[in-house]
């Protein structure tokens, strides 16, 4: 996949950067999962590059597919409403602010792999993704096609469906709470002025 992709950004003229990390030791080090140490260690080297070149900007390439395990995912470890990624988050990584971007959230994996096709160009399936050595695997390849066949609909999207809509509800929230004024000029919770709001906000407040 790294050569694929070397090969690739030497035949459009970009600039490409390639690096590895030892997931292993960072799991027992850090006592994180598989999946959450491989991103962490993938969020340190984006902000290798981000330095590197000047730009604390990143482009992502998660998809609708992505977006629905994601969501479904956050929904059996006890989110509140259906929580996905965001198309634009800020975060930090080896002590660098960075702007995580994903333009694709709303594009399904086969309609990309579509518009590869009809222009004849090469791309690389991670062949990791087909084993059953992680909960994204398994969700993508034995949960939603499941789903899919049991409602005879569009599991995946249904759920990045729900994800758009939490995510508003989420902006209608914070622009309450806004308009409410919950924090005195310390930025602490006033409770006068908490106690006003509907019980729903209250607990908006509370979380935030």
């Amino acid at each position: 996949d790294a050569r694929f992709v070397s090969r690739l950004a030497e035949k459009i003229g970009l600039p490409c950067e390639i690096g590895s990390a030892d997931v292993r030791s960072r799991m027992a080090l850090r006592s994180e999962s598989m999946e959450t140490a491989a991103r962490n260690a993938r969020h340190d080297f984006l902000a290798d590059c981000a330095a590197k070149h000047r730009c604390r900007r990143i482009l992502l390439a998660h998809h609708a597919g992505d977006q629905a395990e994601t969501v479904l995912w956050n929904l059996l470890r006890g989110s509140r409403g259906m929580k996905g990624m965001r198309e634009e988050q800020e975060i930090t990584a080896a002590g660098k602010k960075l702007t995580l971007i994903r333009p694709l959230l709303g594009v399904r994996h086969g309609d990309l792999v579509d518009w590869l096709s009809s222009r004849g160009l090469k791309w690389r399936e991670d062949e990791s993704n087909a084993m059953p050595v992680a909960v994204r695997n398994r969700l993508r390849n034995e949960v939603f096609p499941l789903l899919a066949e049991i409602s005879g609909r569009d599991a995946v999207e249904a759920f990045t469906r729900g994800a758009a809509d939490t995510a508003e509800l989420e902006e209608l929230e914070t622009r309450a709470l806004e308009q409410a004024n919950v924090l005195d000029p310390q930025g602490r919770l006033h409770v006068p002025a908490l106690r006003k709001l509907p019980a729903l906000l209250q607990r908006s407040a509370l979380r935030k």
